[in-house]
């Protein structure tokens, strides 16, 4: 249903985001409720190594757009392989560590901008290669492959595309990029497990490929939603945390066009603050809360999180530019995998007069039962 507060109405929408997620300055609300995987570690990730497979007859900014905002959606441990082709077939960059530094992998993104290539097009080696880096390299516990393209082959035919992927139950995920043949790329997700969309059709790329990353694990998909914001305004994000959570997690991303060098200089554009459900802004460093940044995103994962509604304010500084910003805000919680257990009582063993010999009795087996103390909540 829809939740109304304020004069406002909010209402789900897909993967526990909803349409008027976002406080602006004064005004009143819904919220992002999120039900992620049952964990019990405190790093969640599920590893996975992904073959983006990228048609560079294809218009090069709309593809290279596409393939930065699968990059950004990977996770700390995943790797991934990036495989350009149109009438040839190249592994431009082999399966390597998405993550770095906190960052995106340059390698990897400079992999990606290609320019574009007239002439014709085999989709099947693009796929084979694709497969065979995942087959050759791939070392993770969950694998899939990423295809950009409009979906035209015209170099022979297809056999043994979608086979190598299916007889490895590695789905491919494909996206129809410009003026398409969306029934042959449809065809390809579904033979092998995968999904199909049309880039057109997805609003916000980023929460996209952030839902395929999701379902590559298995995991249920946490809420992700984009906004705009604009130089001097304040834009307040609020979270659910259900009870007994492991950890939550908040994120703020947005599209940060200097280069590398000059956000080093200049500082991030954006500033983030976190609110706890009682209502405390939480000054940084805080025990409990991790803070991560990069040139393109701020991160809080909060450990043991206090069940209720967290809120993250965002504004854009100085170093913004005057158009201001789309932000994208995602956001998603652990929950306890296992109570605390106790052990029962051990008995003592009776005394013995000296120079006795006390018959061994059988010594009963400590019993495993739940603790009834609750796990420390942060904070109060």
């Amino acid at each position: 249903g829809c939740l109304e507060r304020g004069g406002e109405r909010s209402c789900p929408l897909e993967g526990g985001a909803t349409r008027s997620g976002a406080i602006r300055s004064g005004s009143a609300g819904g919220r992002i409720v999120s039900n992620s995987p049952r964990r019990g570690q405190d790093d969640p990730t599920t590893p996975a190594d992904i073959a983006v497979m990228i048609d560079t007859s294809t218009k090069a900014s709309t593809r290279t757009d596409s393939a930065l905002a699968i990059l950004q959606a990977t996770r700390p441990d995943d790797r991934m392989a990036v495989i350009n082709f149109n009438s040839t077939a190249k592994v431009t960059a082999p399966l390597t560590t998405a993550v770095q530094d906190g960052g995106v992998n340059n390698d990897l993104a400079e992999a990606m901008d290609e320019p574009a290539v007239t002439g014709e097009t085999n989709i099947r080696l693009g796929m084979v290669t694709g497969c065979a880096e995942l087959l050759a390299n791939g070392k993770a516990p969950a694998k899939a492959a990423v295809l950009l393209s409009d979906g035209r082959h015209d170099m022979g035919s297809m056999s043994g595309a979608a086979e190598c992927f299916q007889e490895a139950g590695i789905p491919v995920f494909t996206y129809a990029v410009g003026s398409s043949d969306e029934e042959f790329l449809a065809h390809i997700a579904s033979e092998t497990g995968g999904q199909f969309a049309r880039l057109s059709d997805t609003a916000n790329q980023y929460c996209e490929f952030r839902r395929i990353r999701a379902i590559i694990s298995g995991d249920p998909v946490g809420g992700c939603t984009t906004f705009q914001l604009k130089t001097g305004e304040a834009l307040t994000l609020p979270f659910q945390v259900p009870g007994e959570q492991d950890q939550a997690a908040m994120e703020v991303r947005w599209r940060d066009r200097r280069t590398a060098d000059e956000a080093a200089a200049e500082g991030l554009p954006v500033d983030a603050q976190i609110v706890s459900p009682n209502g405390k802004v939480l000054k940084l460093p805080f025990t409990g809360i991790k803070y991560e940044e990069d040139d393109g995103a701020v991160r809080f994962r909060i450990t043991y999180p206090t069940a209720g509604e967290w809120k993250l304010v965002v504004n854009l500084n100085d170093k913004a530019p005057a158009e201001g910003l789309f932000i994208t805000f995602s956001a998603s919680t652990i929950p306890q995998a296992l109570p605390f257990l106790e052990l029962g009582p051990t008995p003592t063993p009776e005394a013995t007069s000296l120079g006795e010999t006390a018959t061994p009795e059988a010594t009963p087996t400590p019993t495993i039962e739940p603790s009834a103390t609750p796990r420390p909540t942060l904070p109060p």
